[in-house]
This record gives structure tokens, C-alpha cells and sequence, in this order.
């Protein structure tokens, strides 16, 4: 098992890990029987996904980040204060 895996596996078990609030997660879109990756039940709040093209590698190189900037700007940009 990978060490995400272990940390999942672990929060998972422990109810008091649980966040909460919402998750915002930036992704490459692909078909997945589980669309949040197992962070819906790690959040007590809404898991709001973002697709980004590209492979996760390429996702912060140009032309995705440019994406992945707009995307966090529009965020940002709904915060009160």
C-alpha cells in the first residue's frame, strides 16, 4: 500500500479526523467509480472538483496552470472579506 494510501486508510478509521467544511480538489478528468477519490468521506462538508488537462505532472507547466490559476482565482475570489 502507498503512504496516501495509509494516510486515507488511517482517517478513514478515525472519525475524528474527519474535516470539516468543504474540499476544494484540482484533478485531470478521468472515469473513476468514485468521482472524489475517497475525500467524500473524509469531509463532512461538499468535495467540489475541478478538472484540469493535462496529467498530474503537467497540470502546474503551461498551458494547464493557466487553467489551474483561473480556477483558483475565481475561489479566491468568492471569499467574503
Amino acid at each position: 500500500m502507498s503512504e496516501t494510501a495509509d494516510s486515507l486508510a488511517s482517517l478513514r478509521s478515525d472519525e475524528r479526523a474527519r474535516l470539516e467544511g468543504r474540499l476544494l480538489q484540482r484533478r485531470r478528468a478521468a472515469r473513476v467509480a468514485d468521482p472524489t477519490l475517497g475525500w467524500g468521506e473524509l469531509v463532512r462538508g461538499r468535495v467540489n472538483i475541478h478538472h484540469i488537462p493535462g496529467s498530474h505532472g503537467l497540470m502546474v507547466k503551461p498551458p494547464a496552470v493557466h487553467v489551474l490559476v483561473e480556477q483558483l482565482r475565481a475561489c479566491l475570489d468568492r471569499i467574503p472579506g
